[in-house]
């Protein structure tokens, strides 16, 4: 995967969302789809997670942390800087007629902003990377990636943290936010943002996978409830 066209939200969201709709004639026979979602990703494809996979991608050492403000001395780096992306066959989540991919990000190690305990390590807001090769029996190739076409809007975490958990506005959840039946009020096009200054790698490794969803407990206040 090339290590460009790399697309954000705004500098204020933690947890953006990102659709990109397309329209398929005929179902290819090949259709692979590469994606890199600094911190973490959930992949989307029609309104359906296409794994169960958690913590992805691996966290690496994105870029030079000489200068930054540390509870101890960084004298010099001696590792190159890499992200990691992630391959999937997409093919068996497809439908001929509109398709839509679907990216739900996270802050991650990317973008950790609140256990500094040994200093401020901030590379950047989340940001997303996508490749989507296709190809039919023909010979005719397409690619779809990460760009202006592609519409963003915040999700309804407000906040999330590796120690601290995450904050949640249920009133801003869209079950059916990446469907292809979905309405459109309150995206816009994704804005453009700067490639991480390293190598764009495929990951070698496994990623964790979700066991367990607890329970969500709650407890009225002043009249209302609140989500715990």
């Amino acid at each position: 995967m090339r290590n460009t066209h790399w697309i954000q939200g705004d500098n204020l969201c933690e947890s953006p969302l990102f659709r990109r709709s397309f329209f398929l004639e005929q179902l290819p026979a090949r259709a692979r789809i590469a994606v890199c979602g600094l911190g973490y990703f959930h992949l989307y494809a029609n309104g359906k997670r296409v794994d169960d996979q958690e913590f992805a991608p691996a966290p690496t050492n994105y870029t030079s942390t000489l200068g930054c403000d540390t509870t101890y001395p960084v004298w010099e780096e001696r590792a190159g800087y890499r992200c990691l992306y992630l391959e999937y066959d997409l093919l068996p989540c497809l439908a001929q007629g509109e398709n839509v991919l679907g990216f739900h990000l996270g802050n991650g190690w990317f973008h950790q902003t609140r256990r500094n305990a040994e200093g401020a390590f901030l590379y950047g807001f989340p940001k997303l990377r996508y490749e989507l090769a296709l190809a039919w029996p023909d010979g005719k190739t397409a690619l779809i990636e990460s760009g202006p076409e592609t519409l963003w809007k915040p999700s309804g975490i407000l906040q999330n943290n590796l120690f601290y958990g995450e904050t949640q506005d249920l009133a801003l959840l869209q079950e059916d936010w990446c469907s292809p039946a979905a309405p459109l009020t309150g995206w816009q096009p994704a804005r453009p943002s700067h490639a991480p200054p390293d190598t764009a790698d495929e990951t070698g490794m496994p990623a964790g996978q979700g066991t367990a969803h607890p329970e969500a407990l709650s407890a009225g206040r002043d009249g209302g409830q609140k989500a715990l």
